[in-house]
């Protein structure tokens, strides 16, 4: 009995050391699982870190670009009021321009003609009216309308489709960057 009771005391030793080492075991499994798990949400954290900031370029990028696109609608805009009034200012001009003088050279009172003098006068206030209207017509045109101003805004317009063109190839590129991202 002492030597079954022996055995069975060490069976219960060996039972409790091999139950342990098991618990030892599993611990470790889970420790290592729970590593294992860390390391692979550190990893997806990046992957998803990268592909939320991705998406934001490319949100603030197709922001930029539809700014840049209305801005240069408005440049368009005002180009085309600038050329249409230049258009009505040089065709106002080219009115007056051709306008000559029609005065009568017949006294109204006594159906004489004039003297040479007066209408020699007449003739010259007419022009000098008319050169007046011809250059305040100019001065019209130097202010609301002038060459460099249309220039100004041509030039803004090619400056901004430049700007739209190289925007929208980067969002090219973040879309392709993005489309990789997601694929991993």
């Amino acid at each position: 009995r002492n030597l079954e009771s022996q055995r069975a005391a060490g069976e219960d030793v060996a039972e409790t050391a091999i139950r342990q080492n098991i618990a030892k075991l599993e611990s470790q499994q889970a420790e290592a699982g729970a590593k294992y798990a860390k390391a692979e949400a550190e990893k997806n954290k990046g992957a998803y870190e990268r592909i939320s900031n991705l998406r934001y370029m490319k949100s603030d990028i197709e922001t930029a670009i539809m700014h840049a696109e209305q801005d240069r609608q408005e440049h368009e805009n005002e180009l085309s009021r600038l050329k249409r009034r230049r258009e009505a200012l040089l065709q106002e001009w080219q009115e007056e321009d051709e306008r000559e003088w029609s005065g009568n050279e017949i006294c109204p009172t006594c159906k004489r003609p004039l003297p040479e003098e007066q209408i020699a006068q007449a003739i010259e206030a007419f022009n000098i009216a008319k050169a007046q209207r011809l250059e305040e017509i100019n001065q019209r045109g130097m202010k609301q309308c002038s060459a460099a101003m249309i220039k100004a805004e041509q030039e803004e317009i090619d400056r901004l489709d430049l700007v739209i063109t190289e925007k929208k190839e980067k969002k090219a590129e973040i879309e392709k960057s993005l489309e990789a991202a997601e694929r991993t």
